[in-house]
């Protein structure tokens, strides 16, 4: 087996990390209200990410799923990071990100079911790169603005032990890189680029999504301790 495939098989089960984080979450379930959300985003990917497989493997397009995915990225991003404290603008953010998202899902959806009906074999992918884009963006700054108060306040004494940093920051890791990979998809994406692009693209984000659950069940392991 070479180094590629080796990476390729490694990339692919990127995507299952998330069941096990999902069931470490449920092992570890604390009372308080941010682990509480926690469970219950770990629990939704999982899901989510299980159907889209399914489909993938039965030759299903999984688009759909995909979409459903970023929202619940964007929603349980917002509503953990309020658990911890948010302003009130915030909300409007929020609410704001979450209309352009749903807006560019409905018009990549009609555009590519548009060019389909035009041209049966067109390749296409309803990658909403845009609302993904800026989906990710919130996140990153929701987790920058955390971070940065998080050490204003000073009042964590250990934040090597304290579990919301590891948590925050892998989900804060993972938007600040695939927010530049799903920012030039429809680039990556095009048929004429290079399949490395597409390659070395998809390895990243992988990559990512090691890191962040990576983090986050470093961050369940040290709540028992809290």
């Amino acid at each position: 087996m070479t180094l590629k495939e080796i990476t390729i098989l490694i990339a692919d089960y990127s995507d299952y990390l998330v069941v096990l984080v999902a069931a470490l979450s449920i092992i570890r379930f604390r009372k308080s209200s941010f682990f509480k959300v926690l469970t219950t985003y770990c629990l939704s990917l999982a899901s989510l990410y299980t159907i889209a497989t399914i489909l993938a493997r039965q030759g299903v397009n999984n688009w759909l799923v995909y979409h459903l995915i970023g929202v619940v990225e964007i929603v349980f991003a917002f509503i953990l990071y309020k658990q911890l404290g948010l302003k009130k603008i915030w909300t409007l953010i929020f609410v704001t990100v979450l209309i352009l998202y749903f807006a560019d899902s409905i018009y990549v959806a009609i555009s590519d079911y548009n060019e389909l009906a035009l041209n049966p074999k067109a390749e296409v992918y309803f990658v909403n790169h845009l609302g993904l884009s800026g989906g990710l963006l919130f996140i990153l700054i929701l987790g920058i603005n955390f971070l940065w108060t998080l050490y204003k306040k000073e009042e964590v004494q250990e934040i090597g032990k304290y579990s919301i940093f590891y948590i925050t920051s892998g989900i804060t890791l993972y938007a600040g890189g695939a927010f530049f990979v799903h920012l030039y998809s429809s680039i990556i994406i095009d048929p004429e680029m290079s399949d490395d692009i597409f390659f070395y693209s998809w390895i990243m984000v992988a990559g990512l999504t090691y890191f962040k659950f990576i983090l986050i069940t470093i961050g369940l392991w040290y709540a028992k301790d809290e």
